[in-house]
């Protein structure tokens, strides 16, 4: 049975937290949640890639964590982190890194297109102590974006989120919490908790949706900003127009697996009607060009604009790693024909020999002929999701 977390980690964590800009770091740590005990899936690898090309070495350290070297940034780690779904584990550590540790958080999913350095660039300048990104509605300080973002050590919104998260590890649950629920798809209670009304340990905990992310890190904002005793936060944020997600017709990352053309289709007329409106089905075939250098132009969803120009792309592997899993090779994925391939390759442009890559050991994992990209289906219409590849 697990035991029941210190005191010491609910009120945040016994170890020291300090402010310390992060211009004072000799290299900025570059956390991200990488585990992958049966093989690295062909998009995780290509981010790599994209990650060393934009990761300068000489001043930011990437530092892969998993299950085996949690420990080592986090001593107190509370046994609960072991039963909570991989989603809130992800969530937990990119509180507690930079909380703890300062630097910059990123989920796996991420595709680097420009250098850390010019991205977080207020940071180095002492102008922000955190910087999330926006994607379309989010309004900076009210809402925002926690799966790609930086913050000095200790910052008052880290800290505060990170005790936050570990008050619910500590915390019984309600008795209508049946054990097997994890929460996972829960997505419009407010609830994080690990113990059964009895004090016991649960074999899971129960977290709902984004819990220990975005809402956790909206709730502090929000009582760090209506306390008048408390010094302003220095946050910025990255805009929508260059955050890690497209607008409402591409926010899941579906845009990133359509078709990308060389131009419009021939006989095009437009796009049909708002996104809302157009038919399922026509969504799903919807295919994409070029507009100018920096604009992506769809059939049916119309204008994304400067959509090439973004500091990345948050490829979402809870909705689409069918996809992202479904490819053998690195250069399958490349020669794709998709908006995403187009994108690896303007990230890659320059990509120099790093003796990093070979450092990380990423074998990759197996995929069978059913789970490849051609074969996979959308679950309502029965579509294929890039039937282009099937001729």
């Amino acid at each position: 049975a697990a035991a029941q977390p210190s005191k010491d980690a609910a009120k945040g964590s016994s170890v020291a937290v300090e402010e310390v800009a992060w211009r004072d770091m000799e290299r900025v740590p570059v956390w991200v949640w990488w585990d992958f005990p049966r093989g690295v899936p062909t998009g995780y690898r290509l981010n790599v890639r994209t990650w060393l090309r934009h990761i300068p070495a000489d001043k930011f350290d990437l530092r892969l964590l998993n299950f085996s070297n949690i420990k080592k940034y986090i001593p107190d780690l509370p046994d609960a982190f072991y039963h909570l779904y991989p989603l809130a584990q992800s969530d937990f550590v990119r509180a507690a890194m930079i909380a703890l540790h300062g630097g910059v958080y990123m989920d796996g999913d991420m595709l680097l297109r420009n250098d850390l350095d010019e991205v977080f660039k207020e940071i180095f300048k002492g102008t922000s102590e955190v910087i999330p990104y926006l994607w379309e509605n989010q309004e900076c300080r009210k809402s925002f974006s926690t799966n790609f973002m930086a913050g000095i050590k200790g910052n008052a919104l880290s800290r505060g989120w990170l005790s936050r998260i570990y008050r619910m590890m500590s915390s019984k649950c309600p008795k209508k919490v049946q054990e097997s629920n994890d929460g996972m798809y829960e997505y419009y209670d407010h609830n994080g908790c690990c113990y059964q009304p009895s004090g016991e340990p649960r074999q899971k905990c129960y977290v709902t949706f984004g819990e220990f992310g975005d809402r956790s890190a909206h709730t502090i904002m929000e009582e760090l900003d209506r306390d008048p005793k408390q010094r302003r936060l220095r946050m910025s944020c990255i805009s929508k127009w260059k955050g890690m997600a497209a607008n409402a017709s591409g926010s899941g990352g579906e845009l990133l697996w359509k078709k990308l053309l060389p131009g419009p289709p021939e006989g095009y007329q437009g796009p049909i009607g708002p996104w809302s409106k157009v038919p399922r089905r026509d969504q799903q075939t919807e295919q994409c060009w070029r507009d100018g250098k920096a604009d992506l132009r769809c059939t049916q969803s119309a204008l994304y604009p400067v959509f090439f120009e973004r500091h990345g792309y948050h490829l979402f592997n809870l909705m689409n790693n069918d996809l992202i899993s479904g490819f053998s090779k690195e250069e399958e994925l490349l020669n794709s024909g998709s908006v995403l391939a187009e994108l690896y390759k303007l990230a890659l442009d320059g990509e120099q020999p790093d003796p990093r890559l070979a450092q990380i050991h990423m074998k990759p994992s197996k995929v069978n002929e059913g789970d490849k990209a051609k074969n996979r289906m959308w679950g309502d219409t029965k579509q294929y999701k890039m039937p282009w590849l099937r001729t």
